[in-house]
């Protein structure tokens, strides 16, 4: 019981720390600055083009008919267009957790300390895994925001959020795997982007998988692809399949980051 209070007061300690070094960094500001603009300036675009569609369909309105819009839609396309920017945006921040410490020599003095590779890898994953979901609220106010102005279903919204959270932890937990790999960070940013970039276009080779008639990895590509598992939150459908999926991710990233710790302590002495 001793040891396992130890271990938890050691990693609340360690991502109380590494939670903080987010909030003071430059880096996270001009993050959080540059994706508040992005975010403003999509969910702007998003919003015109749906008041233009309800305008070109004005006249199947004033006879009683359905434009076929929804508030949804647009929630919808928004979270999407996230998916992609946080495919660049992940990797710049990972990349401060090891790389960046490493660089600063750090990273050796917290490899050299009495406290073990479970509690080290976990108490960084839990600061930014805080960090990330600050990040997911930050944006979601947007949309959020239109519960004041229009009528949309609410269980949707919660839907694509909890989606977007899922594909930004996992896909956070690889670029952090990523991170304890390389030693430079640099290297590690450019790796990470190509990475999670590669794991985002998986979705855009189904069609050519499925026309070659390979069923089989169809299915495998579909499962693997996080585009395509975050595709029913999207939609307001929250699977069981897709939930241990992205469970999955963040438990091996977990594991292998905290093998990659532990051989870089053996291979230290």
């Amino acid at each position: 019981m001793a040891r396992l209070v130890k271990f938890l007061v050691r990693v609340r300690a360690l991502a109380k720390r590494e939670l903080i070094s987010f909030f003071v960094s430059p880096l996270a500001y001009f993050i959080v600055g540059a994706l508040t603009f992005v975010s403003f300036y999509f969910f702007l675009v998003y919003l015109e083009y749906f008041n233009l569609f309800l305008i070109q369909s004005r006249g199947s309105l004033m006879y009683g008919g359905d434009s076929g819009l929804s508030l949804n839609q647009l929630i919808e396309g928004y979270f999407r267009v996230h998916l992609l920017i946080f495919v660049f945006v992940l990797p710049i921040l990972a990349m401060k957790l090891f790389a960046e410490e490493r660089r600063a020599g750090v990273f050796e003095f917290l490899l050299t300390s009495p406290i073990n590779s479970e509690a080290l890898v976990l108490g960084k994953f839990l600061g930014f895994g805080v960090f990330l979901t600050a990040l997911v609220l930050w944006v979601s106010i947007l949309p959020v925001s239109l519960v004041l102005y229009g009528d949309y279903e609410i269980p949707v919204l919660l839907s694509n959020m909890l989606g977007f959270w899922f594909f930004t932890i996992s896909l956070g937990s690889i670029a952090m795997l990523i991170s304890c790999l390389v030693e430079s960070v640099i290297v590690g940013g450019i790796v990470s982007m190509v990475v999670l970039l590669l794991l985002y276009v998986l979705n855009f080779v189904v069609g050519a998988v499925e026309e070659a008639k390979m069923p089989i990895l169809v299915k495998i590509i579909q499962y693997i692809s996080p585009v395509e598992q975050v595709d029913g939150f999207m939609k307001g459908v929250v699977g069981l399949e897709s939930i241990i999926y992205f469970f999955s991710v963040i438990f091996l990233s977990f594991v292998f980051t905290v093998r990659a710790v532990d051989t870089k302590r053996l291979t230290r002495f």
